[in-house]
């Protein structure tokens, strides 16, 4: 098998760098291996730290294993024994071992000692480096401890997880928990303070049979806290009572194993095995407190806590019913009524078409403006919501949750036993129906036969079932007499009647022609739309008819023959049913279908004879064998010559061809001739009402055109006529029958018009800025339609658009008047209807927000509002006022001078709004408007005039003066209080004043030799000052103290007093170089500090004696410290200054150093005692040094109970002037003993930490 290859690609990193990259990771391993070495040297061995390397080296050999790195590849064997050899020498550095050969130890004691001085803090009295901590490592002069056990003392604590609890309205109560320590109760005594007066109580004592143990899921309360947590619910057996720790009851490993279980889950901790949870039953709010609990044996301590409870907070809409049905673009309003302690927090949803909008409301307080009202009773409060109804479907309005001010939440979907009624309100929003007659569109006719009735269809193109049934008014005109030509008995008389549509399609029989009209439709919720086509003409279809005219065939065509012309009368397709009759035999029935109103049958007989042609009946499109008495004919001969209308002909087949006529009385038709001109021509014009003929003499031209003139019937109405070629004589005077494609005329009267369409008279309608606009339009004629239009404010600017729907719509952007120019329809210009061809399109207002009329603000030249100035952390607001739909969703923007800004957020239901302005930092804060919504627009909407708001205010810092570093200054006798140049280049004693200048300052000079004081003043204008007060000399020598009692600044802010040791200076005043300790005492301790001024000019060489031993240290600091490190006889000889000069014989400094008392309990063991109730343990402390001693001993709880954390002090005794170096007590009290502090004529442990920087004289 092959070997793999390295885990890292060397196409990313080569082998080389890999082997150079681990083994530097191991190297600085072993670095940080030989850094602890020498920390567990100064800790003392502990296999702490060698089970911690033996971990890590063994991580990274198996890391280097997992690599693959050529060359640095191991077997696994290998592998093992690496980490067993670095094992052993992670053993032989860290473990806990001791060689009984002395050879042995020698290099980890040399170590040790080099390490002891390179580390030290201090120079010993020894002349050697010292650290203070070493003095007292491993705390041997305190050692033992005496641990005596004993019963714990029973406690009770009123609701111990510091929750909320509310009492919901259809329960009635609460419970409310209480944690007993060591005792089972059996009487309760608690009182309950009135919220509205605290000072009236009622007291209230609950028996052991009324105590609850245990609290059912159903019996709880039903509201989350803020931070949602719920009380513990333990049952008898789960918090069983183990007293004393003794582990006799067979049910104790049951009770801990279900202890275990249950907080496993729960949100508090776990209770102890002393521990257990009752309930106290509260029927009505206050504040609940403990008064007694008595168990029948002991004294049960309370702890003096109370917990209010008030009513359940709750909300419901209120004032309208549910499952309302509305129309679309409709208003609606609905109220929230809520109840709790405010302030109070509202989330509400509304669901539309699977989307959830959830909006939570802060901050509603009715009590705002009445502060002197208690903060715990409930209130009520009503909030309208004002809706939009702009979108389609079912609005599902739901409240979600309320909170109140104290955290108690109530999520209302979770109340089986509330009504649904009170937390959701359903509105179904519908769109109108829009009706239209049904395949009735401008210029068809629905057609009714003699004797029959005709069926009308309405049917709505939109609508809903919920809106139904409908109520439609339908008009009947009847048509005029001349038009119908009917007797006027038979010509019924017009109506209005009101139909009932139960679905969206209605149908109804009609018996007489006219035309009928929508004039309207309402349903149940929703006025409904007429759309086009909104008439409809019914016209009575006459029964076929035929003029028929023989034409026998003469003989210059040289064919045999019989030819009949028939005009027919009806609706094609015709069919004409004829016989023939040969020579007077059997009848033989023929027939042949004629698509139009004018058809020519031609009859060549194969056989020589007599024939005798008759025909017999005629069918149209709605009419069947109608009989005719047509005229009996023979057969003749009869060649003619040719015409046709031009068009109609086209590779090889004839066409019929349409022309179109929009206005006057004359058509004109190109007709295209055959034979020798001139021609002699005539035509037939076959009308509604009849058929014409007329003929036009002497054409000249073979292409020629005739002008056609229009019934004034079909000129009045408009409709079709039948424009056909009847025959045609050449110059030879050969006349020929034509039969050739005629030409159909299409009379448009009716011409198309255009304007908009208007709900209740109302051309006017409101979008969203930024939306388009759909202006509906009622276009009458052929389509499609090309409409021009314009807007009023840009008259010049027309625009024309092509619509295929007569009920189309116009979609625009820009607000203002849209006006209908002009519209032509599919062959025909049209008309524009006034008034109704405007349209006026509105935007819906834009949210706006400004500052309140009474807010305190000046406008500045770049359109800010200048609020007062504050000083840093006085509070202050501004008042608000927003315009719109609530709730409103407001961001803003605040910066601090030239910081990085931070944006900001917050919901309002009224239009009014405090908000609180940031003044905890001193600065100018710049507030800025950046995003406003509503219920309508979202805060991402541009709103310039909303984002135009802006306004800003100083917050002035308070003023502050300190000196800017602790450093002495050093001044020569009989100076002149003013800066040296090596002051000014230090910087020492600078004074730094922050706030508004011109600085009035008082300082107090206090001379500490003669306890002079002087108090000066100054007026200083820059914000750094160098101490000079050139009227002030130092007279005497020794140490001044200069402090800065206050600081004002122009801003009139209180000043700021945080740290008064910066406040002080110190100037030392030598004549001549001087030691002076800062401590007057002739006996000191080993680890005490020995701290000394050094006065005059630096550096100072000081000589003293220790044990008899003469010694040098050179200072360059005006203090000198060192470290009484080991006991023994200290005295400072001499010290000089300024480059060893004038030195100073120092004859009064002189100090013993005493060795450091020691004290044991138990003479140095842990010793631990148990006793019983009533009997008393004897602890004895064995006191080590020179007499009088005073110890100080402690009593701690004990570990079991500390659960990991440090055990708790219980007692402190300090005991003094004790002269026998052994001391015992006796004591009944369980705990820890311990000593922590012990003195003897001399000295103390531990000793007593000081504060190097003040001087003690």
């Amino acid at each position: 098998m092959a070997a793999k290859g390295p885990r890292l690609p060397e196409r990313l990193i080569d082998a080389p760098s890999q082997r150079l990259y681990i083994l530097s990771l191991g190297l600085a391993l072993q670095a940080l291996k030989a850094f602890s070495f020498f920390g567990a040297l100064i800790e003392g061995h502990s296999v702490r730290f060698f089970f911690k390397w033996v971990l890590y080296d063994a991580l990274f050999l198996l890391f280097l294993r997992f690599l693959r790195i050529p060359r640095l590849t191991f077997r696994w064997q290998s592998s093992v024994l690496q980490i067993a050899l670095l094992g052993l020498i992670n053993w032989l550095l860290f473990g806990n071992y001791t060689l009984s050969f002395s050879g042995a130890s020698f290099v980890p004691a040399l170590v040790y000692n080099i390490w002891q001085k390179l580390r030290g803090d201090y120079v010993g009295i020894d002349g050697y480096k010292v650290s203070i901590s070493e003095l007292f490592r491993g705390d041997k002069h305190l050692l033992g401890q005496h641990t005596v056990k004993l019963s714990p003392i029973s406690t009770a604590k009123l609701n111990p997880y510091l929750e909320s609890f509310c009492i919901p309205d259809h329960v009635g109560h609460a419970f409310v928990p209480v944690l007993f320590n060591n005792t089972e109760p059996t009487y309760i005594t608690y009182t309950l303070a009135s919220l509205h007066d605290p000072t009236s109580r009622s007291t209230h004592h609950i028996k052991k049979k009324d105590i609850l143990s245990r609290v059912d899921a159903h019996q709880m309360v039903e509201t989350v806290a803020a931070e949602e947590s719920a009380a513990a619910v333990l049952s008898e057996d789960e918090a069983f009572d183990i007293e004393f720790g003794e582990y006799d009851d067979p049910r104790v490993k049951s009770a801990q194993l279900s202890q275990q279980q249950k907080t496993s889950t729960d949100k508090h901790p776990p209770l102890q095995k002393t521990q257990r949870l009752r309930w106290i039953k509260v029927n009505k709010p206050g504040i609940l407190r403990l008064e007694n609990v008595q168990d029948g044996r002991t004294e049960v301590r309370l702890r003096a806590v109370t917990t209010t409870v008030v009513n359940c907070p709750s909300a419901k809409f209120v004032g309208a019913e549910d499952n309302k049905v509305r129309c679309h673009g409709e208003k609606e309003q609905i109220n929230m009524q809520m109840f709790g302690v405010p302030p109070l927090t509202l989330e509400w949803q509304r669901e539309l078409a699977g989307k959830r909008e959830v909006t939570t409301v802060e901050g509603l307080d009715p009590t705002k403006d009445r502060p002197k009202e208690s903060s715990f009773v409930a209130r009520e409060l009503t909030v309208p919501l004002a809706l939009d109804l702009d979108s389609l479907g079912e609005h599902v309005y739901s409240l979600n949750s309320i909170t109140d001010g104290l955290g108690n939440r109530v999520d209302f979907f979770t109340h089986t036993h509330r009504h649904k009624a009170d937390y959701t309100r359903t509105i179904s929003v519908l769109k109108p129906a829009e009706f239209a007659f049904d395949k009735c569109r401008a210029g068809e006719s629905v057609n009714l036969l003699q004797g029959e009735d005709a069926t009308l269809s309405i049917s709505a193109r939109s609508g809903d079932q919920r809106d139904g049934p409908w109520r439609i008014a339908v008009q009947y005109t009847p048509t005029t007499l001349e038009a119908s030509g009917a007797n006027p008995s038979t010509v019924a008389k017009g109506w209005t009647k009101e139909l009932v549509a139960t679905d969206r399609n209605l149908k109804f029989k009609v018996d007489a022609p006219g035309t009928y009209r929508l004039l309207s439709a309402k349903g149940q919720v929703c006025r409904s739309d007429i759309l086009s086509p909104e008439s409809c003409r019914v016209i009575e279809v006459p029964r076929p008819k035929a003029d028929i005219e023989w034409h026998k065939l003469h003989e210059c065509s040289g064919d045999v023959g019989v030819t009949a012309n028939l005009v027919l009368h009806g609706t094609p397709p015709f069919r004409v049913h004829y016989t023939t009759q040969h020579n007077g035999g059997h009848e033989t029935t023929n027939s042949t279908v004629i698509d139009g109103s004018r058809g020519e049958i031609t009859l060549q007989p194969e056989r020589s004879g007599s024939y005798v042609y008759k025909f017999t009946a005629l069918s149209d499109k709605n009419y069947r064998n109608i009989p005719l008495n047509g005229p009996v004919i023979k057969q003749t001969v009869h060649p003619l010559a040719g015409a046709m209308f031009a068009g109609t002909a086209g590779r090889g087949r004839t066409r019929e061809t349409t022309v179109q006529s929009c206005s006057g009385d004359v058509v004109d038709i190109p007709v295209i001739l055959k034979g020798t001109a001139p021609w002699n021509l005539e035509l037939q014009v076959v009308g509604p009402s009849g058929t014409e003929k007329f003929q036009v003499n002497g054409i000249k031209k073979d292409k020629h055109t005739v002008s056609v003139k229009i019934p004034k019937d079909v000129d009045k109405d408009g409709g079709t006529i039948l424009v056909d070629l009847v025959s045609v004589e050449d110059a030879n005077g050969c006349k020929q029958i034509l039969v050739v494609p005629g030409v159909s005329v299409n009379v448009r009267r009716v011409k198309p018009t255009a304007k908009f369409y208007a709900k209740d008279g109302v051309r006017t309608t409101q979008v969203l800025v930024g939306e388009k606009a759909r202006l509906p339009l009622r276009l009458t004629g052929d389509g499609p339609w090309s409409v021009a239009w314009r807007h009023m404010a840009f008259p010049e600017r027309i625009r024309r658009e092509r619509f295929d729907s007569a009920n189309d719509v116009l979609v625009v952007k820009l607000p203002g008047v849209y006006e209908i120019v002009e519209v032509t329809g599919d062959q025909c210009p049209g008309t524009v209807i006034v008034p109704e061809h405007t349209y006026i399109v509105e935007h819906i207002p834009l949210p706006s927000i400004r500052l309140a009329k009474d807010t305190r603000v000046s406008q500045a030249r770049n359109g800010s509002h200048i609020r007062p100035p504050v000083c840093v952390s006085a509070p202050d607001y501004v008042d608000i006022s927003l315009q719109g739909a609530p709730p409103f969703q407001v961001t803003y923007q605040t910066t601090l001078d030239k910081e990085r800004p931070e944006q900001h957020q917050f919901s309002s239901l009224q239009p009014d709004y405090r908000l609180p302005l940031l003044t905890n930092r001193a600065g100018r804060v710049f507030y800025e408007i950046l995003a406003l919504g509503d219920a309508r627009y979202s805060p991402q909407t541009e709103n310039r005039e909303a984002t135009s708001l802006k306004w800003e205010q100083q917050v002035l810092a308070r003023p502050n003066a300190y000196f800017k570093n602790s450093a002495r200054l050093s001044y020569c006798l009989n100076d002149a209080f003013m800066p040296r140049p090596e002051h000014q280049v230090s910087q020492d004693g600078l004074m730094v004043l922050s706030g508004k200048p011109p600085f009035i300052v008082h300082f107090t000079i206090q001379n500490m030799a003669s306890s002079e004081v002087k108090k000066e003043m100054l007026e200083l204008s820059t914000h750094e000052w160098q101490p000079q007060f050139p009227d002030y000399f130092f007279t005497t020598v020794g140490s001044y103290l200069i402090t800065i009692d206050s600081v004002h600044d122009a801003s009139s802010c209180e000043e700021v007093k945080d740290d008064m040791e910066r406040r002080k200076l110190w100037v030392d005043v030598a004549e001549t170089a001087m030691i002076v300790p800062f401590e007057r005492r002739t006996d000191v301790c080993v680890g005490d500090l020995l701290q000394f001024q050094l006065e005059g000019i630096p550096p100072w060489t000081i000589n003293y004696r220790f044990n008899d031993k003469i010694r040098q240290t050179i200072q360059r600091q005006p203090k000198y410290t060192t470290v009484a490190n080991v006991p023994g006889d200290f005295s400072v000889v001499s010290i000089a200054h300024q480059q060893a000069q004038c030195q100073t014989t120092i004859s009064e400094v002189k100090l013993k150093v005493h060795e450091i008392p020691s004290a044991q309990v138990s003479h140095g063991t842990r010793f631990e005692e148990n006793i019983r109730e009533g009997e008393q343990a004897e602890i004895v402390f064995t006191l080590i040094g020179e007499p009088p001693f005073t110890f100080t001993y402690q009593r701690a709880e004990l570990a079991q109970y500390a659960r990991g954390r440090k055990p708790k002090v219980l007692e402190t005794h300090t005991v003094a002037g004790i002269m026998s170096s052994e001391y015992s007590i006796f004591s009944s009290a369980e705990g820890t003993w311990t000593v922590t502090f012990i003195a003897d004529k001399w000295c103390r442990y531990p000793p007593a930490k000081t504060d190097p920087s003040i001087e003690s004289v």
